[in-house]
């Protein structure tokens, strides 16, 4: 049960009471093997959303960022090129 519970709250917990779990599970041949696979996978789908939305994340405010980094490097550039009027 705690397997499932951490697998909303903190993947990496419910990853590892998973296994924990599933191998206390098959040595002592008690029941309970689906609770934990499900608590398993529902940790793993959660851990890679997380990963896939820190990734998005960071490129969404590279891509923010950078253009302006870009624009405050070449502003003392731009500002001394002669313009005709």
């Amino acid at each position: 049960m705690v397997t499932i519970i951490a697998a909303f709250v903190m993947p990496i917990v419910g990853i590892v009471t998973g296994h924990i779990a599933l191998s206390q599970l098959r040595t002592s041949g008690e029941q309970g093997a689906g609770p934990a696979k499900a608590g398993l996978i529902i940790s793993y789908i959660n851990a890679g959303l997380v990963v896939v939305i820190v990734v998005l994340s960071v490129i969404v405010v590279l891509s923010v960022v950078a253009p302006l980094f870009f624009l405050a490097m070449m502003a003392p550039i731009l500002g001394s090129i002669p313009t005709s009027t």
